[in-house]
């Protein structure tokens, strides 16, 4: 709640102060005052030398560790209002950069995410009144351009929270904000509220996708930033708030969450972190599903809610490869082959139109650990069962020229240009072959 948050902060305040040389007054150069006349005792001594290990420690885990922060999720009708809420302590001290999705031409038809965008900004600073400077993101992915001028905006203004709503590149934009080094040291909080459901897989995933235009290429955020866990992350999931149309079917929003879910399993080789949300994202896509076949006029409620929370659950299942376990086969190919192949082609879409080619690559899948191979097969049939997964469409149907004659290997050529400048894992070459194969002759 407010109060306890409120006292973490102080309580950290204090810490920082005892423990930073800096700020308490201890330097390397520099003794604590003592009464006049009484000598320096072993504790003093002790307790400067100690301050100051502990700040070179602070100061070299910032130059070497990630953003370990603190990350809240929280669902449901009017989630965002009522996180502002309780954030309302944190966000009144200083003024917000707010990050959010700007209507261009090819998303006129879709006005909600409009309305989400322009309601979120009278809602920060009408309804509450905070101080808000604003960011704006037009294109499908932000570029290091749009993160570095936004970072620009957070020293000039001093803000020390980012509120992301809107499209995906909003959430992907506010993420990288938070990440970036000329403006870690002015930020305490991230919120982000997604109005799409392309921004619900965002919102999931911890790292941010940016355009490099020279090379036509997606690249992962640089993952710098903050050092401590005051840092923290909220996430406003509001069905309501998310728009239940736009780019790309529902069906291909739920299989695509599905096959982040399943290679997940495959390209990880069984080795899940986190085998229980692979069964949620699993559950929920089917869930989402049967929802579809039971609505009468229009997509149903119930069957819009699961569908992002498939997503969400999927966007926290992605893995880069920048440590031990290889980068999603998905992930790979959004970031390398659909740019320049399929530079037309729906994420979403795109990422659905790989779930037959997965499965039918792994007949056999490598199950995870700690995980009952019956419940995942029995999804896995499930999904393969289902009426709509005949009409998932091929990757070939999704170019924009039909009769193009599409070459597998210099996909794989894509992916070893962009696994480059990630420096990431990847599966073997011979598994990413036989997917985009099958998937392109189906």
């Amino acid at each position: 709640n407010k109060s306890s948050t409120c006292t973490t902060a102080q309580v950290a305040s204090s810490k920082q102060q005892d423990l930073d040389p800096k700020i308490s007054g201890f330097s390397r150069n520099q003794k604590q005052p003592h009464r006049k006349g009484r000598k320096a005792s072993t504790i003093d001594i002790l307790l400067e030398v100690t301050a100051a290990i502990l700040y070179t420690q602070r100061q070299n885990n910032k130059m070497s560790t990630g953003h370990h922060s603190r990350r809240t999720v929280v669902h449901g009708s009017s989630a965002l209002r009522r996180l502002l809420k309780s954030e309302r302590g944190n966000l009144v001290r200083a003024p917000v950069l707010l990050v959010s999705s700007k209507e261009t031409p090819q998303c006129e038809s879709f006005p909600e995410v409009h309305t989400a965008c322009e309601g979120t900004k009278f809602m920060v600073g009408m309804e509450f009144g905070f101080r808000s400077v604003p960011a704006t993101v037009i294109s499908a992915y932000p570029t290091l351009e749009d993160v570095k001028k936004a970072a620009e905006l957070v020293n000039r203004s001093g803000a020390t929270s980012v509120i992301g709503v809107g499209s995906g590149a909003a959430m992907d934009l506010a993420k990288a904000v938070f990440q970036e080094d000329d403006a870690t040291n002015n930020l305490e909080n991230l919120i982000l509220a997604p109005a799409t459901r392309g921004a619900a897989l965002a919102a999931g995933a911890s790292r941010s996708i940016l355009l490099d235009p020279h090379e036509e290429t997606l690249v992962l955020e640089k993952h710098h930033g903050h050092d401590d866990d005051e840092n923290a992350v909220h996430i406003a999931i509001d069905p309501k708030m998310v728009c239940d149309t736009g780019p790309g079917s529902m069906t291909d929003a739920i299989f695509a969450s599905i096959a982040v879910g399943v290679d997940s399993i495959y390209s990880s080789e069984g080795v899940v972190k986190r085998p229980d949300q692979v069964i949620s994202t699993l559950r929920c896509g089917l869930e989402a599903l049967h929802a579809l076949d039971h609505q009468e006029d229009g997509p149903s409620p119930s069957a819009h809610e699961l569908t992002i929370e498939a997503l969400f659950h999927a966007g926290e299942l992605l893995s880069y490869g920048t440590g031990t376990t290889n980068r999603n086969i998905t992930l790979a190919c959004v970031s390398s082959v659909l740019p320049i192949s399929f530079p037309e082609a729906q994420s979403l879409t795109f990422m659905s139109s790989l779930l037959p080619g997965l499965f039918d690559t792994y007949q056999d899948a490598v199950l995870m650990e700690g995980v009952s191979s019956d419940e995942v097969g029995t999804l896995i049939q499930r999904v393969q069962a289902h009426a709509m997964y005949e009409k998932i469409p091929s990757l070939s149907s999704l170019a924009v020229d039909s009769t193009a004659n599409f070459d597998v290997a210099s996909m794989l050529k894509q992916v070893h240009t962009n696994q480059s400048v990630w420096n990431c894992l990847d599966v073997d070459d011979a598994i990413l072959e036989e997917v985009l194969h099958r998937s392109l002759i189906r």
